[in-house]
């Protein structure tokens, strides 16, 4: 198969992470349907448990088939440093995680701070999702990475976050698994308090849907994928504005900048935007057009 070109390899980004993204979705639905509305408080701590494991590992083996399969799709223009099969050591950190992601999830559907509801085409449902998708984001970027993701790359902490930086230039969607237990908790575990604190102080409800999770896992996997078109905040506007997966790459790459997971740059400035998509051909020596 030959590579796809610039505008066919986007539009078969936007239709396969949609789906990607979809299939995970449906299959978590799939679990909880039976017995209606806010179901995990009726399972039993066997099933429950059994539900999340089975839920975080779809999503881990369809980021892996989803970036399979974008390795046959661009074929030869995948840059040559990602060109790598996951080293073994890799496979542990994945499992570890993974486990440690899932008995969150598990104490957090036990506590109704995860809560499930069935899907419907209404502007109460998807704003259930996406207000906190997005507000989450931002509560990480804002007072969690901007001030102790950059600690983490000096001197005395680095140590700290040293296994995220061995992916380099190779970064791949699964090596956002492969990350330090303190280093997974500093950048992952304060915004979702801060956000359940805001819902509690303007008396609504503590918590978030599931679907919440399944966005956040693409996020975060879109953000090491080797597709610079990765769909990651679901909004074909945001998703054409920012280039999130090209200036993470490029702080693997550099090992240095970037420190924050949205670039916030690209929404006041196109020409910052395209100063870091040539930058990122530069890095990576390859040849996107965004």
């Amino acid at each position: 198969m030959s590579p796809l070109n610039d505008r066919a390899l986007w539009a078969f980004t936007q239709v396969a992470d949609y789906a990607f993204a979809s299939l995970i979705a449906l299959l978590s639905y799939v679990l909880f349907y039976e017995s209606g509305e806010d179901t995990q408080f009726q399972l039993s701590n066997t099933r429950l448990s059994t539900y999340c494991a089975f839920q975080g590992a779809c999503a881990v083996l369809v980021l892996w088939l989803r970036e399979e399969i974008y390795f046959y799709v661009i074929g030869e223009r995948v840059p040559k440093a990602k060109q790598k099969t996951l080293p073994d050591k890799t496979y542990p950190y994945i499992f570890q995680t993974y486990s440690l992601s899932m008995s969150s999830f598990f104490l957090m559907y036990r506590s109704e701070i995860i809560f499930w509801s069935p899907a419907s085409f209404t502007l109460e449902f998807w704003s259930s999702i996406f207000a906190p998708f997005y507000l989450l984001l931002v509560l990480r970027d804002v007072f969690f990475l901007a001030p102790l993701h950059r600690l983490m790359h000096t001197k005395k902490y680095y140590h700290l976050h040293k296994l995220h930086h061995e992916a380099t230039s190779d970064a791949q969607s699964l090596h956002a698994f492969q990350i330090d237990v303190i280093d997974l908790m500093v950048e992952n575990v304060g915004a979702p308090f801060l956000l359940f604190g805001l819902q509690w102080a303007l008396d609504r409800r503590v918590g978030i849907h599931w679907l919440v999770g399944v966005l956040l896992t693409f996020h975060d996997g879109g953000l090491h994928s080797i597709n610079p078109f990765s769909v990651m905040y679901f909004n074909p506007f945001l998703d054409w504005l920012l280039e999130p997966n090209v200036t993470h790459q490029l702080h693997h790459a550099l090992n240095k900048g970037y420190y924050l997971f949205v670039p916030w740059g690209h929404l006041i400035s196109r020409k910052e935007r395209l100063a870091d998509c040539q930058k990122y051909n530069k890095v990576l020596k390859c040849s996107f057009s965004f």
